[in-house]
């Protein structure tokens, strides 16, 4: 379940958008010309996490209403009452019907959802792992089984390729800025955490570079294979610190040294 709501997420991720809207071109307005203090400051009227942001809605309200929008916080985080979540240019055009039209494309609840969240599609499947990994129930299949569905959900993500922060409507002007989830994100989501709680267990950690080497294979950037080099290194420094056997330490350095030149080829 959880593994396919990680594929459902990728493929949903904001800011999902058809009709033309959404390409890159030339526009009047360029995103270094947006100067913070310049813009009008939405903010929430609730506290809570930010589950759900409609791009389809927020494109079409800055086309109507010739507005550039800026959103200052992505679907997973938190948000207090009165705190900032959008930026809009020109201010001058914004009143409190307005203000509140654009406060309408975000859904505030009590917790996260993987509606448009990859970070927590990913977090999910990690805390399983991770549980399975505990002492009380050292269950080492069920956390290579979560690896393979969270290199399912990377494979995916990197196979859709690197997300612009800038929107444009069908006329080619700029309309939203967005900072997409980032892959560094996602691998440091992914990994940090199971990487420490299986440093005793080689059988994991070497799955752990499985699935990194299937990840790589789709990975065509040179930023992304750094990336995954990193985490590498990363593992063969939690192999040396944790309580397995010499033979398995070699077993792991060696694999962790091939890797590491293929992602750098």
């Amino acid at each position: 379940m959880a593994g396919a709501e990680l594929l459902n997420v990728v493929l949903s991720e904001i800011p999902e958008v058809t009709s033309g809207d959404g390409r890159e071109g030339e526009s009047e307005i360029r995103p270094d010309s947006l100067v913070e203090k310049d813009g009008y400051p939405v903010r929430v009227r609730q506290a809570g996490y930010i589950q759900y942001i409609d791009p389809h809605y927020m494109l079409t309200l800055a086309r109507e209403k010739d507005l550039v929008i800026r959103l200052l916080r992505k679907p997973g985080h938190t948000v207090w009452r009165e705190a900032r979540v959008a930026l809009v240019w020109p201010a001058a055009r914004v009143d409190e019907e307005l203000d509140q039209q654009i406060r309408k494309a975000f859904r505030i609840g009590n917790g996260r959802t993987p509606t448009q969240d990859v970070a927590y599609a990913v977090n999910q499947l990690v805390e399983m792992a991770v549980r399975a990994m505990s002492p009380a129930i050292n269950d080492p299949f069920t956390a290579m089984t979560c690896l393979d569905h969270i290199g399912n959900g990377l494979v995916l993500f990197v196979q859709q390729g690197e997300k612009s922060p800038y929107y444009y409507d069908r006329d080619n002007r700029l309309r939203l800025v967005l900072e997409p989830v980032t892959f560094p994100e996602l691998l440091d989501g992914a990994f940090d955490m199971l990487r420490h709680a299986s440093c005793d267990n080689a059988s994991v950690l070497l799955h752990m570079l499985d699935v990194i080497d299937a990840v790589g294979q789709q990975a065509g950037s040179p930023e992304a294979r750094q990336e995954l080099r990193r985490h590498v290194s990363l593992i063969q420094a939690e192999s040396q610190a944790g309580a397995i056997i010499d033979w398995d330490r070699k077993q792991i350095y060696q694999r962790c040294t091939k890797l590491s030149d293929q992602l750098g080829s």
